[in-house]
């Protein structure tokens, strides 16, 4: 595959750069661009090779070429290839670019690496200290409520004592933060059926980076009952369009309803 697979094209230099151009020399400047792109570099001068990619006889190519050198849109290299002058700059510049870009990634890949390193030593600190402090007495009643709970010091309540256990053998106890915080916006089961499907990801195998994943299984599930819930309140909002709870009298929406319809009608009517 070719190194440069798009590259710019400025259509008013194009235009005006093809102003001398014949409509066959049109096309065959492009289509050796084209090459020249693909390549990321000068061509070879092989008339045989570019007499077939222009599909013309030798003969023709030799004066399509003659005319191109002529008019100044391509030139013979030391090395005897052919190349185009604004082509040779466009490639170099987009080289660097690319250059550039590789060596931002390697440096925020670095960086990137060195801060989750530094967040597992945080989070494995905290975990320490959150073991040393529940050994404490306390009295369970005093608890702050407005706190996130915390499956280390036993907030959770039973129901999610399995999950946690689980959670903790799969995922690590460095992740009790956000177990809990999941646990907090999600309810257990969502987050249980999370852990779930990311111990069962790949066969089985297990998910490659399980707290991600479960993040987006989270995400998705709320996105998919957010929707659901904007899908029902239209239903309803159509419904009351096409059957207004105090337009009608019972026997009138009765006759025009099925059972259903009217159950449904009837009940909007009282909360109406």
């Amino acid at each position: 595959m070719s190194d440069m697979p798009f590259h710019k094209r400025y259509h008013s230099d194009a235009l005006a750069g093809a102003l001398s151009l014949t409509l066959e020399e049109r096309g065959a400047f492009q289509t050796l661009l084209d090459l020249m792109y693909d390549k990321g570099g000068p061509i070879a001068d092989s008339d045989r090779l570019l007499a077939g990619y222009m599909g013309v006889s030798l003969r023709k190519w030799h004066s399509v070429r003659a005319a191109l050198i002529a008019k100044g849109k391509i030139y013979v290299t030391v090395d005897g290839e052919l190349f185009n002058s604004r082509a040779k700059k466009e490639i170099e510049n987009a080289l660097k670019t690319s250059r550039k870009r590789a060596e931002n990634g390697s440096k925020g890949g670095q960086k990137k690496s060195e801060n989750a390193k530094k967040s597992n030593e945080n989070n494995e600190s905290d975990v320490a200290k959150g073991k040393q402090n529940s050994s404490h007495s306390r009295i369970p009643e005093a608890r702050d409520q407005s706190k996130p709970p915390n499956p280390l010091a036993g907030d959770l309540a039973d129901p999610a004592k399995a999950l946690w256990d689980e959670a903790k053998a799969y995922l690590g106890t460095n992740r009790s933060g956000q177990i809990a915080r999941w646990v907090k916006d999600h309810g257990v089961p969502a987050v249980q059926s999370a852990l779930a499907l990311a111990k069962a990801e790949n066969g089985g195998a297990g998910a490659n980076d399980p707290m991600a994943y479960m993040a987006v299984v989270l995400r998705n599930g709320a996105d998919r009952q957010a929707a659901q819930r904007k899908v029902q309140d239209e239903q309803e909002r159509l419904f009351n369009l096409r059957f207004p709870p105090r337009q009608y009298t019972e026997a009138e929406a009765s006759a025009m309803m099925t059972p259903d319809e009217f159950a449904r009608w009837k009940a909007g009517r009282v909360n109406a």
